[in-house]
């Protein structure tokens, strides 16, 4: 591509206050792929009216670098005619890259092109935008600023001929970052002396009340994000929180050794084998693989935080949930903890889409397969408690419930699906078998006739037109089925989670074995009874159900370690104050 080069006049005016009061055509932010909108997105995402998170939710905004996404502002209290949300890429290879290194352009100069490529392609000029790196990228403000307005000033060399932006404006809403912001935009003006011809200018904003309210923000819990990818033997970890605080710290471990202790843990999950060692191997087995400095900060922050697993696919069978730290006497899973799939994230925080006039619906299916004894008990306790806590509380909620007495015997994958496909349920619980296909991992499911056997599969889940918010599959084992059925969670992406996941379901609870459907039903009532009777978030309720199993059963009972949960562990139903 030819470069137009020669002294340009530049406008750069310099704001201090709510982007969202810039009075320009476009106000600029970034988002992060991968984690749900904070800072001056969540702000801008509440005077929209929460269209960001709704763009993230059902993955129209990825956040892959370089993405350029225009919401029209009409319906927004805000004075610009479209937010523009342009992507910054994994928070943890934006932090390593977005400045130049030796050898290697700064992944914000790439960002800067497909930025004023969009602004150009859709006449949205002159623009403001945040110091893009500056707050949730983590990087010093000076730094982050000058990398920004050098790629923006090579963007404009390369693709604006006709020179149609000649001003634009960067707007911080921390005032005491706008001396430094400065002297990043001075360095980048001393540098490109020779191509531009600076005029720096203040802009004014008005520093009236924000046309927002932030009640919503502030009653979301905050959420520490720990990245884990892996090449070979070497495992690299990131650990972001309001901005990247850890980024990309590796550690190796041999995959013999690796797979010994999985086995191990595996294998207490499966049948409670070494209960009396299993902390010991869980503690050993975290040392071993999370360096030193990311298992202090996950310290820090679990206590007063949530913490979402960012995972690999191929990091998706390790059962991160059992790892034990020896200082803060605790497995990781009896916090608020939940995975992320890389590139499968859910974002959903809150029930709003739950704010229907006429409540929320629940479908139980248990014992489809009229083999289940306890999982039959399993639907109709839950089905019961669900009714006396809406008439104790006034709760809106409705519940179906089907067995395997109430379906036709060889049409009842159709009847399943049927109930599914109707989109009316925000809850489907499941308890009963299920069928894993290591060959083909998508025809994977639910087992709900052991003759035939008739399998309601993952691919076919996957289709649902109007998924529910939350699915909780129970997965037991009979006396008569012998042995445990172990699903391998590496095959997430084809496996039931996936196939959820992928159909728009916000949160998902499974097992990574069959267990004895006992235990399947007393630890899902517990779960229940925190989540809805305590009004706790999702997360919170699954840490407190494990940890009730570890302190009436010290360890002997391993049914707390098999469950993991899939999104927001913060998410909450909000019917009603805790």
């Amino acid at each position: 591509m030819r470069c137009v080069m020669g002294l340009r006049p530049l406008i750069v005016r310099l704001g201090n206050g709510s982007i969202a009061r810039a009075r320009t055509p476009a106000v600029v932010l970034g988002h992060f792929q991968g984690i749900a909108p904070g800072g001056a997105e969540l702000e801008l995402d509440e005077v929209l009216r929460g269209a960001i998170l709704t763009f993230v939710t059902n993955r129209s905004l990825r956040g892959e670098p370089g993405d350029f996404f225009a919401i029209p502002a009409l319906l927004g209290a805000v004075f610009a005619q479209a937010v523009v949300v342009v992507g910054l890429g994994p928070p943890d290879v934006f932090s390593k890259h977005a400045v130049a290194e030796r050898g290697y352009p700064a992944l914000l100069t790439q960002i800067s092109h497909r930025l004023i490529e969009g602004l150009l392609a859709t006449d949205l000029i002159p623009f403001a935008t945040v110091p893009l790196g500056a707050g949730g990228g983590g990087l010093p403000v000076r730094a982050a600023v000058k990398a920004y307005v050098l790629g923006i000033c090579s963007a404009l060399l390369c693709l604006d001929s006709g020179r149609r932006i000649n001003e634009f404006a960067i707007v911080e809403a921390d005032k005491e970052k706008m001396i430094e912001l400065r002297s990043g935009l001075e360095e980048a003006q001393e540098e490109l002396a020779g191509q531009f011809r600076f005029d720096i200018r203040e802009l004014e904003i008005d520093s009236d009340t924000r046309p927002f309210s932030t009640s919503s923000v502030s009653s979301i819990g905050r959420t520490t994000h720990l990245s884990a990818r892996r090449k070979d033997n070497k495992f690299t970890y990131s650990i972001f929180s309001q901005c990247p605080v850890q980024p990309m710290v590796s550690i190796e471990i041999q995959d013999r050794t690796l797979r010994q202790f999985m086995n191990d843990l595996i294998g207490y999950i499966e049948s409670g084998k070494n209960a009396g060692e299993i902390k010991e191997i869980a503690a050993t087995f975290y040392e071993l693989l999370v360096p030193v400095q990311i298992r202090d900060l996950v310290r820090s922050y679990a206590g007063r935080e949530s913490l979402i697993f960012n995972l690999e696919p191929s990091l998706a069978e390790i059962p991160w949930e059992m790892l034990y730290d020896r200082q803060a006497e605790a497995f990781l899973g009896e916090h608020r903890v939940s995975r992320q799939i890389m590139r499968e994230e859910t974002f959903r925080l809150s029930a709003r889409a739950m704010d229907k006039p006429s409540g929320i619906d629940i479908l139980i299916l248990a014992n489809l397969s009229g083999d289940l004894e306890h999982s039959e008990c399993e639907g109709r306790e839950l089905k019961e408690y669900f009714r006396k806590l809406s008439r104790c509380r006034s709760l809106p909620v409705r519940v179906d419930l089907l067995t395997g007495a109430d379906l036709p015997g060889k049409k009842k994958n159709a009847a399943v699906l049927k109930a599914l496909f109707q989109g009316r349920y925000e809850i489907v619980h499941y308890c009963g078998h299920a069928y894993y296909d290591a060959v083909d991992p998508e025809k994977s499911g639910w087992m709900i006739d052991l003759e035939g056997p008739q399998v309601v599969r993952a691919y076919e889940l996957s289709k649902l037109p109007q998924p529910p918010l939350i699915v909780f599959a129970n997965a037991c084992q009979s006396a008569a089925m012998g042995a445990t059925h172990y699903i391998p969670s590496g095959g997430f992406s084809h496996s039931l989670a996936g196939a959820f996941i992928k159909a728009g379901v916000d949160l998902y609870i499974g097992n990574l074995v069959e267990v004895a459907d006992s235990s399947a039903h007393t630890f899902a009532k517990s779960f229940y009874e925190f989540f809805f009777g305590e009004g706790r978030s999702i997360g919170a309720a699954l840490g407190k159900a494990r940890r009730k199993i570890i302190e009436n059963k010290r360890l002997a009972d391993p049914t707390w370690a098999n469950y993991v949960l899939y999104g927001s562990p913060e998410f909450r139903l909000g019917l009603y104050e805790t």
